[in-house]
């Protein structure tokens, strides 16, 4: 049976792991302002079966692993007016791609690339009454910022495999009431742009995180 799916009918919440592949049941105050959303449900190796059997025909294959792979934007906003020290909605995307938080008090909070004891995230994409949970999701970001469009984030992760399952109703708790909205990339906006201590005028910059994504079998 098919169902029409309206793109504004899907949400994505995120929330970090205790444990890698330890659902930690995401609920609305973990969703993700996103768009551009491209979900592979199902992804790995599949070996295909070819005894010499004595007669044509396929004799199919069988599944070896299963994961998902996901990838979608954010707007790059803050928390909100006031709060500098704040970590904005999508943080959780920069715990699970090597990323940790530093925060100064009533200053900032600065993000620095980590490579041991990376978090992992239980991500839920809910398409109308279909919910498909990914665990162990870790992956890598993009900084996007054109004086043409709004800068955003843009993220890619894999997870492990977990069978969709049909709920009644959506993610209940969403409010993304105290998101602010994004600002435009312009000299009003950004009157300083500092690269590796060198300031610099830009039409636009593309920062990739580039962190390879791969899944192992042990």
């Amino acid at each position: 049976m098919s169902i029409l799916l309206r793109e504004q009918e899907q949400v994505i919440a995120l929330k970090t792991e205790s444990a890698y592949g330890t659902d930690a049941t995401p609920t609305g105050a973990n969703a993700l302002l996103v768009h551009d959303i491209s979900i592979t449900a199902l992804d790995g190796d599949v070996s295909k079966l070819n005894n010499l059997v004595g007669f044509l025909g396929n004799q199919g294959s069988v599944r070896i692993n299963s994961y998902c792979r996901v990838e979608f934007k954010v707007y790059l906003v803050g928390a909100g007016t006031g709060n500098v020290d704040v970590p904005p909605h999508y943080a959780a995307l920069y715990d699970i791609a090597s990323h940790a938080d530093v925060v100064t008090a009533d200053t900032s909070v600065d993000y620095t690339l980590v490579d041991t004891d990376v978090d992992s995230g239980s991500l839920y994409y809910l398409a109308k009454e279909h919910l498909h949970a990914i665990l162990g999701v870790r992956g890598s970001v993009k900084w996007m910022f054109s004086t043409t469009g709004l800068p955003y984030l843009q993220f890619t992760g894999m997870g492990l495999y977990v069978e969709p399952v049909k709920q009644g109703g959506g993610l209940s708790g969403v409010n993304f009431a105290a998101v602010p909205k994004p600002l435009k990339w312009t000299k009003q906006t950004v009157p300083v742009l500092t690269l590796h201590g060198e300031a610099l005028d830009g039409e636009s910059l593309e920062i990739d995180q580039g962190q390879p994504l791969s899944l192992i079998h042990i």
